[in-house]
Formats: C-alpha cells, sequence, structure tokens
C-alpha cells in the first residue's frame, strides 16, 4: 500500500515534481561544475601564472652581498659562492618534483663591448633537455620561465657558443639588429678573452633583462674560468596558498603538524626541501609573485564556495516553495489518510521519501550535466579538459537529497495542522 501511494503520488503530482526536480538537476549541475572546476584550477592558475616567472630563486649559501657598477650589480666572484650545475638535476628527483614547471639557471659576469662600454653577460639554459634518475628528459630554461619575453628573431641554442639574445635597450642604443655580429671583451683571473658574436635574436620583456646580453651558460662558464658553476636558479613551482600552518614557524610545531607541513606544496616546504636536495644553498621565495598566486587561488576558492552555498539555498527556497503548495493541494488526501488511521508521521513519511528518490535520481542527472560543463569550462578558459572527478558522485547525491529533505522538512509541518473533519467537510 505505502509503495502504491508513492507511485500514485509522482503520476498524480508530476508537473510541481518536474519543477523541484529541475531546480535540483540545475543546482547539482552548477556545484559539480564548480567543484570540478576548484579541484583543479590550482594547478591550472599555477600553470598560467607560471608564464610569468619564477616564484623561488636558489642562491649559494652565504652568498657575498651585489656590488653596484653604474646601472648595473654585480656578485663578487669567489670561490665559494656558487651552486654547481652538475646537482641542479636534483631539483627534478626530490619529493615535489612532479610541482616543479621549469627552472633556469644564471651566470653572470660584465664584459666590455668593442665602443668601450660595459654590459652584464647573463649565461643560462634556453632550452636545455635534462636526462633524469628514470632515464626521462626534462627540457627546461628560460623559454619555458620567461615565455613571456618577445624575441625578434630566434633563441639562441644551448650548445651555440657563437650566438647572443640582445637586449632591446642595448640594441637601440648600439643601432644592433639580428644577424649583425658583436665583439666582447672579458678578463678572468687567467687571461683576456675577446669573442666576436652573432647576434640571434633581440629581448624585449619590458624590465632589467632589456638591458642585458644572453649567451649559453657553457659558453659564459668557458670564458669566465667558471667551468660547471652557477651564481642562482630561478625555478617555478606549483604551490598552495598559505595557510595558518604554512605561517607557523616549523621549530614551533608539532610533529603531527610538521608532517602534514612536509606533505603539502606549501611555498615554504618546497623551498625547504630544495635546501635539503641541493645542500649549502638558500631558497628563498619571491613574495611578489607567491603573494599573487596566493591570492588569486584563495579569492577564486572564496568566490566558487559562496556560489555554492548560494546554489543550495536557493535549491532549499525552490523545493521548500513547491512543497508548500503540494500540501495546500493535497490536504484532503491526507485528512483521508488520517481519517483511515494514519499518523502525522506515516504521512510525513511519505512526502520525504518521496523528496529522497527526487533529489537522488536528479542530483545523479545534474552530476552528469555538471562534468559536461566543467569540461567546457576547462575547455573555454585553459584549452584543456577537466577530469572526470568520481569522489564527487557522493558528495553531490547526498547535497541533493539532504537539501531536498531539508526544503520538504519546514513546510511539512502543515500536514500536522491538518484537521481531517475540518478539509473532508470542504470536499
Amino acid at each position: 500500500m505505502f509503495f502504491r501511494i508513492l507511485k500514485e503520488s509522482f503520476r498524480r503530482g508530476a508537473k510541481p515534481k518536474a519543477m523541484v526536480g529541475i531546480a535540483i538537476l540545475l543546482g547539482s549541475a552548477l556545484i559539480t561544475t564548480l567543484l570540478s572546476f576548484t579541484m583543479e584550477v590550482g594547478d591550472k592558475i599555477g600553470r598560467e601564472l607560471a608564464r610569468f616567472g619564477a616564484n623561488l630563486v636558489i642562491t649559494p649559501q652565504g652568498a657575498s652581498l651585489p656590488v653596484s657598477i653604474g646601472d648595473f650589480q654585480y656578485q663578487p666572484l669567489s670561490h665559494d659562492a656558487f651552486i654547481g650545475e652538475a646537482k641542479l638535476v636534483r631539483i627534478k628527483e626530490m619529493f615535489w618534483r612532479h610541482n616543479i614547471l621549469a627552472f633556469a639557471p644564471y651566470l653572470i659576469i660584465p664584459i666590455q663591448l668593442e665602443d668601450g662600454s660595459t654590459a652584464p653577460l647573463v649565461g643560462t639554459w634556453f632550452n636545455n633537455p635534462l636526462v633524469l634518475r628514470d632515464g626521462q628528459t626534462f627540457a627546461t630554461g628560460v623559454q619555458a620561465i620567461c615565455s613571456w619575453w618577445s624575441i625578434t628573431g630566434q633563441w639562441v641554442k644551448d650548445n651555440d657558443d657563437e650566438a647572443v639574445l640582445i637586449g632591446e635597450d642595448i640594441a637601440r642604443a648600439k643601432k644592433i639588429k639580428v644577424g649583425d655580429f658583436i665583439n666582447i671583451h672579458y678578463a678572468n683571473k687567467r687571461e683576456d678573452v675577446s669573442q666576436r658574436l652573432r647576434v640571434e635574436g633581440v629581448l624585449r620583456s619590458g624590465g632589467e633583462e632589456d638591458k642585458q646580453i644572453f649567451a649559453a651558460l657553457s659558453f659564459v662558464q668557458k670564458i669566465s674560468n667558471l667551468n660547471g658553476k652557477v651564481r642562482k636558479v630561478h625555478l617555478s613551482a606549483l604551490t598552495k596558498p598559505d595557510d595558518a600552518l604554512a605561517r607557523k614557524d616549523v621549530k614551533q610545531m608539532s610533529p603531527a603538524e610538521y608532517d602534514r607541513w612536509y606533505c603539502s606544496p606549501y611555498v615554504g616546504s618546497i623551498a625547504f626541501q630544495l635546501k635539503e636536495a641541493l645542500a649549502d644553498v638558500d631558497v628563498k621565495p619571491i613574495r611578489q609573485v607567491v603573494e599573487v598566486q596566493s591570492s588569486i587561488l584563495s579569492k577564486t576558492t572564496l568566490l566558487v564556495l559562496l556560489i555554492t552555498s548560494t546554489t543550495l539555498l536557493s535549491m532549499g527556497l525552490a523545493v521548500a516553495s513547491t512543497t508548500s503548495t503540494t500540501i495546500l493541494q493535497r490536504r484532503h488526501e491526507m485528512a483521508l489518510m488520517k481519517a483511515i488511521g494514519a499518523s502525522n508521521g506515516d504521512i510525513i513519511a511519505v512526502f520525504l521519501i518521496e523528496a529522497a528518490i527526487l533529489g537522488f535520481f536528479c542530483g545523479m542527472l545534474g552530476f552528469g550535466g555538471g562534468v559536461f560543463g566543467a569540461y567546457w569550462l576547462g575547455q573555454t578558459i585553459f584549452g584543456t579538459s577537466i577530469q572526470l572527478k568520481l569522489a564527487l558522485l557522493p558528495l553531490i547525491l547526498m547535497s541533493a537529497v539532504f537539501t531536498t529533505l531539508l526544503g520538504s522538512s519546514v513546510p511539512l509541518r502543515m500536514v500536522l495542522r491538518v484537521d481531517p473533519a475540518q478539509a473532508l467537510h470542504e470536499i
């Protein structure tokens, strides 16, 4: 009898239930889309922001302070103020190796141009292939970490010791263009070196790079007699926005807090593990970049949570409104059920089971719609698909059922006020 009542209720009350179902379906679809998007938005936004520069800088431990010469800054060359190039491969062998998007080493020396002026010559990797311990190849360098640079001409190849990229300011001042040759002079501790170099491209970054000349790292190491050494490394990593735990002093953490901090991709924990992997280095976050990334991710997450909360509230109000109307329309039916012996609990159970069934199936359909919504959103914004998150399915179903039950429970108090004699007398 109970299931027959449920069946007849769905058949005869199809229109109001369809309205409730559409509200639940659309709400569940929107929540699925937003949560799927949020679960990947950190990495996606992190990768997009990584195109605009590094968020960590690695320097030798106890490196000397920079010295200003004219408009340029140089590090005094000392025996222990370098990082070994050979150990940079360890960056991609540490615990958070998959969060390392790109990095580029730098070795800067002051050179003299043929007109007697000086300029910084920056040795770096452009797109250097690193062979990792597992046999895989990881290509990294300034092409990846500084992809916003505008190059007129071509990038320099890492094995080309006769080509340079020249900053736009120098090129304009010296009237140098792509394809020209420049003569440089540098005096290291052993000998004076002169070299004729081909201008492979002109660089425009809008920053200090416009006043620098870039060459293959191996070439700068050779003429400065600093083979296998670099001055600093700029690194771009996917990080998690700092929270209360990340801002806590590591020395004051409990063992459980330390384990959670160490195993979370905070910029501080990644910097700590880089120091462990490389040894004898200092790793500092570039706070401007880190703060921008954290701010964007935090605000995006907050926005999604606000929209999700508003959607759940709207779903509950839609269910409550429609249920109130349905109860008023079915008060004669409820009066008859009471007259033949049904209790208030029996009648409320019918409505709640109806709501739970409706919430479950519409939540399931909404999840499917949300998956397609997330796919479309990922393709539109990032040009890549958002992966299916099956772990969200139980959450979406529970949210849909709970919201439907909660929305129905408020107007169901009207059932308690239905007087069988009065309601039947109105028929």
